[in-house]
């Protein structure tokens, strides 16, 4: 483990915190979908997700709250220090992406690792679609960024579980939402992060359509 230095963090949804560091082996990063260990004084390390692409000087990681160690994250000031390992793990494998329809299906903090992918390149002309879940507006993080993931090209579709406020747009399980209005799936990519009855879903609902197995996505 390394010193890294925070920048800062900040609330970012009901329940989830984003950190931004600058980490000492930053090059490392060189897939979207990689994480890293972090700690903070005594606490067993936490695992996640990098948000940020890979390439970019500062790194960012959302963080959801409830565990001793997020509370001792949430105290801490710009300049303060944290432990981190290099940046590890496969990704996300783009490199079969060609002329196929990119799917992004995320629940909760999965986000995060899809967040790294939105950002690595530009999605201008390929149908990209973002299909993003929570339980409520209140729970959702980077809703401020839609525009800017919509003028990279991507559909962007949030889907609510839970929302008990005025809500016109689409409700329930993302996959569900996603069959309302499919794509040609035998053309189709399916990038997932998320949990795994999701994951799991999709991809059978997908397959079924025609989209072959090997073109669903994971990061692990």
């Amino acid at each position: 483990m390394q010193t890294a230095t925070l920048l800062s963090v900040e609330t970012v949804a009901e329940d989830h915190l984003e950190l931004t560091l600058l980490h000492p082996e930053a090059a490392a990063h060189t897939k979207p979908g990689q994480f890293i260990k972090l700690s903070v004084g005594e606490h067993e390390p936490a695992f996640l997700a990098i948000a940020s692409a890979p390439g970019a000087p500062q790194m960012r990681f959302l963080v959801q709250v409830g565990s001793a160690l997020t509370q001792d994250l949430a105290k801490l000031q710009a300049g303060g220090a944290v432990q981190v390992s290099t940046p590890m793990g496969k990704g996300f494998d783009l490199s079969g992406l060609g002329e196929k329809t990119p799917l992004f299906f995320a629940t909760g903090s999965g986000i995060s690792a899809l967040r790294s992918v939105l950002e690595s390149r530009d999605w201008t002309g390929t149908g990209a679609r973002l299909y993003y879940g929570a339980r409520s507006l209140a729970r959702m993080p980077y809703q401020d960024e839609f525009s800017s993931w919509e003028a990279r090209g991507v559909q962007v579709i949030p889907v609510l579980s839970r929302e008990q406020g005025e809500w016109n747009g689409a409700r329930g399980h993302i996959q569900d939402a996603y069959a309302q209005d499919p794509v040609d799936a035998t053309q189709a990519a399916l990038v997932l992060c998320g949990v795994k009855d999701m994951c799991v879903a999709a991809t059978e609902l997908l397959v079924a359509q025609g989209m072959p197995k090997s073109m669903a996505l994971l990061n692990f």
